[in-house]
């Protein structure tokens, strides 16, 4: 099992940190080249309401409140408001890891300053009770030692 640090498990099990969750603000580049952070105040943000934590822990980390910015329409899921962002004139503050191909793609650029811890930690698990333990355990370190080596990829 993957889950983000908010859903517990309430059995024994190991565990295994997969990724460090990051949040991003970023548009289409036609709309954020050459923009700082400010352009924030003034374009609408698309908020979701799956994850309604990351607009305000967002906007605390980057020192602003609800009242700096510019509120859009509402998705139910960041998959949702994708093609939105990428089409429209509009912002969209999300994990990186659920951006990153479109940025790098092209389809959408990262908006300079934007980056912020969320707190939220993805972590994979290996329940106690499995007819097969040692299996799920190869997985689950299998499965953090791929994103470990993609991290490093990316940060190279």
């Amino acid at each position: 099992m993957i889950s983000i640090s908010y859903l517990s498990v309430v059995e024994p099990a190991d565990s295994w940190e997969i990724y460090n969750e990051e949040l991003v603000c970023v548009g289409p580049p036609n709309l954020v080249t050459g923009r700082e952070l400010s352009i924030v105040r003034s374009t609408p943000i698309l908020n979701i309401t799956s994850r309604p934590d990351i607009l305000p822990t967002w906007l605390r980390a980057m020192n602003l409140s609800s009242n700096d910015i510019r509120a859009g329409a509402r998705y139910d899921h960041n998959y949702l408001a994708l093609p939105a962002v990428m089409t429209g004139k509009c912002l969209l503050v999300a994990p990186e890891i659920i951006v990153s191909d479109l940025v790098r793609g092209g389809a959408l650029q990262v908006i300079p300053g934007s980056r912020a811890p969320s707190g939220m930690q993805y972590r994979a698990y290996a329940v106690d009770r499995s007819e097969h333990p040692e299996i799920s355990r190869s997985f689950c370190r299998w499965v953090a030692r791929l994103c470990k080596k993609v991290a490093l990829a990316q940060a190279a």
